[in-house]
């Protein structure tokens, strides 16, 4: 792979289906570059969506413990089989391939005109927004503002309604 010329256009694409979040996009991205030096901008357009809080909760801080082998005893034994894979003639390894989404440069443009709701046991509330991702390093940072439009959370017992709200 040399050179990278990659474009998604997605009208009304269903980007997620299912109990947790549900949402429906439409995206115009480009990804340029070399696997090296890739740059992607673009924008994606929240037309609907939905999340549920409780779900993504109870799916998301699960702890699995499936190993039979204590994680350090696992640890120790890969350690080991990686010592004695490292002592492969270097002249025979090829050049390594790039990390190209580590190398991945680049910002794009998130806009929520309205319609995608955060809901929950104790919440159920709609967002709107402008968001701009930049991603120059590992992570990608979110610029920009939410807006809730309308809804309610409750908390203590006690529910608070939303007239309006940002962050």
């Amino acid at each position: 792979l040399k050179n990278i010329d990659f474009n998604i256009k997605g009208t009304n694409f269903q980007l997620f289906d299912s109990e947790i979040a549900k949402a429906i996009i439409n995206t115009n991205m480009d990804i340029k570059g070399t696997p090296e030096n890739p740059t992607f901008m673009g924008n994606l357009d929240v037309l609907r969506s939905t999340f549920n809080v409780d779900l993504f909760m109870r799916e998301f801080n699960r702890v699995y413990d499936t190993s039979e082998k204590p994680m350090l005893v696992l640890a120790r034994e890969k350690h080991q089989l990686i010592d004695t894979q490292l002592k492969v003639n270097q002249d025979s390894l090829k050049k390594p391939v790039p990390d190209i989404y580590k190398n991945l440069k680049g910002h794009f443009d998130i806009d929520i005109p309205r319609n995608t709701w955060i809901k929950g046991k104790n919440m159920n509330f709609e967002l709107s927004g402008s968001l701009k991702a930049i991603k120059e390093s590992d992570k990608i940072d979110l610029f920009g503002t939410l807006n809730v439009k309308r809804g309610y959370y409750k908390l203590y017992g006690r529910q608070l309604d939303f007239e309006e709200g940002s962050v």
